[in-house]
């Protein structure tokens, strides 16, 4: 693993049970970051920083879009390894 990071046109909702309707946690978020390359996330509660972590190491898994490390969806790398790989 390089470590290449792209998330692109990403939506992510949780699931709420007994909701009847939630706003979704990111809508359209797309960024890249090179191997190497730092980012920082800041925002008020609620804005979305522990869902982007939740979601590279597939804790939980995007409703829309795709996250990639190195090209390769999260959603194909064995969990195991990905999260051994992953320092948040």
């Amino acid at each position: 693993m390089h470590g290449a990071l792209r998330f692109d046109h990403v939506r992510f909702q949780y699931d709420l049970a007994g909701a009847d309707a939630v706003a979704p946690s990111l809508v359209d978020v797309s960024f890249t970051l090179e191997a190497g390359q730092t980012l920082a996330l800041v925002g008020q509660t609620g804005a979305g920083k522990s869902t982007v972590a939740k979601l590279i190491n597939r804790i939980y898994d995007v409703n829309d879009g795709s996250i990639t490390i190195d090209g390769v969806d999260v959603r194909e790398w064995n969990l195991e390894a990905l999260r051994r790989q992953i320092s948040i």
